[in-house]
């Protein structure tokens, strides 16, 4: 008898901790049953992790941007918040509560109004509509008539949405990071201006799956964006292999001192050709180009890494390029007597292995110093081309293997283009983080997966320390 007293009780121990742990599911999900399963792109973030990278708790991250006290928003900031965009491209962000009532509270706080409708709160702020329930509240930027009424029925119906399941879910549990995002290309592409989408390759505007994670490491912040699975975009991404091989990292000595951006790859120059040959206004300039210098002949010679820098001003910058043979030199006396269309282009030498070609739009320096191609519309630079020692960008390990590595310098690239304070103004804390911010490093690896890193002159710990200390003082 007391065997099976002892075994009902044990079945229903095991009963409760299943009941227990499907009701625990449930209260956690519930919130995120506001995505819509037609989201065109969701975003997850793990607000405590992301700050915890950065050696904060979400108090102190609260304080760098406002006064208040994040415990008196109702917020449940331990949870993770999402942002989609709907079918209809309207951007929402959703935020788990921890109490309605204080969520309510601290709304009216900021002078915002709040009414009931449909057994949902509703508020609208100086630039964006907010709609919540006891457990959740949806917030939607740049929408000024929170109270209109079709409005209010399209986000009762993502309210009260019931079912779990949402938009890309099973991307972003399969995934890692503090910050993660789902999409696919087509949502990128139709972001593009639409003036700037002719210029995209035509497959961007399939349905892709396209992955991003953002993260915090000892000294910089980290972006990763990957496509997902076997489609038409990862056949054309691996068909480029052809063209863009590893790099070796053999330019890193070359380069015009102080380059704001310093771009390296890896190129076979016959693929290279094809390539350009397939789009016809260069197909066209390069049959024009080869009636004055052997502009085919040029680039099948490329053969192993290719460098473009630009010093501190735009207008100055500098190709370099390896070369398996130089064969076309042997040409020069005819680039030197003219061609048909001679009236086009106008040609000169300059030195044993150095020239100079210009033509209604473009004004250039080129020539071959030991196996090595260079291309600058810049006297000074052609000097100093192909030089080893000019030039040391730091990187030469992380570019290796990589199918494309540049670097941005940040402080000089923020102050030619005098956006600095619009972007952020000083004192604030994203303007404090540009301030010690280094340089982007870019790389393109073969998965197909691109990296952007910020990295910055002292820890990020350290950096988000000092404004923690600076807010309390």
């Amino acid at each position: 008898m007391k065997h099976r007293i002892l075994i009902i009780l044990g079945l229903l121990a095991v009963a409760a901790c299943l009941l227990a742990v499907v009701l625990l599911r449930r209260n956690g999900a519930s919130y995120r049953s506001a995505i819509p399963e037609d989201a065109q792109a969701v975003l997850e973030v793990d607000l405590q992790a992301l700050v915890a990278e950065g050696g904060l708790t979400l108090a102190d991250a609260w304080r760098l941007f406002r006064s208040d006290d994040v415990e008196q928003t109702g917020l449940r900031l331990t949870s993770s918040f999402y942002a989609f965009l709907t079918a209809d491209r309207q951007p929402c962000i959703l935020l788990p509560l921890a109490d309605a009532g204080d969520f309510r509270t601290w709304l009216e706080s900021q002078d915002v109004e709040v009414d009931r409708q449909q057994g949902l709160q509703w508020a609208q702020t100086k630039n964006a509509a907010v709609v919540f329930d006891s457990r959740k509240a949806v917030v939607v930027p740049f929408v000024l008539s929170g109270r209109d009424v079709s409005f209010r029925q399209k986000m009762a119906v993502i309210m009260k949405k019931t079912t779990r399941r949402f938009a890309f879910d099973d991307v972003l549990q399969s995934q890692t990071g503090a910050a993660k995002l789902a999409t696919t290309t087509a949502v990128v592409a139709n972001l593009v201006p639409a003036d700037k989408r002719q210029y995209l390759p035509s497959k961007m505007f399939s349905d892709a799956p396209l992955f991003a994670s953002m993260s915090i490491r000892r000294q910089s912040l980290v972006l990763n964006a990957e496509l997902l699975g076997e489609n038409e975009l990862t056949a054309e991404f691996n068909a480029l292999k052809d063209t863009f091989r590893p790099i070796r990292g053999d330019l890193f000595s070359f380069g015009p001192e102080q380059s704001s951006l310093w771009l390296t790859a890896n190129v076979d120059g016959s693929s290279l050709l094809r390539r350009l040959r397939d789009v016809p206004t260069l197909r066209t300039f390069l049959l024009l180009l080869n009636f004055c210098i052997d502009a085919d002949r040029i680039v099948e010679a490329v053969d192993g890494d290719v460098s473009l820098a630009f010093a501190e001003e735009e207008s100055r910058w500098l190709f370099t390029a390896q070369l398996s043979n130089t064969a076309f030199l042997q040409n020069v006396p005819a680039w030197q007597r003219g061609g048909a269309f001679s009236h086009l282009f106008r040609f000169s030498t300059l030195g044993a292995n150095d020239f100079a070609l210009s033509g209604e739009k473009f004004d250039v320096r080129f020539g071959v110093r030991e196996n090595t191609l260079y291309v600058t519309p810049d006297e000074l630079l052609a000097s100093q081309a192909c030089r080893p020692g000019s030039k040391a960008v730091d990187g030469r390990e992380a570019a290796k293997g990589c199918l494309l590595y540049g670097v941005l310098d940040v402080q000089q690239f923020v102050a030619r283009q005098g956006w600095r304070e619009l972007v952020a103004p000083e004192d604030s804390p994203v303007g404090r983080l540009l301030d010690e911010a280094e340089r982007v490093q870019l790389r393109l690896f073969s998965e197909p997966r691109l990296e952007v890193e910020l990295l910055t002159r002292r820890a990020v710990k350290e950096i988000f320390s000092e404004m923690k200390r600076d807010e309390s003082d």
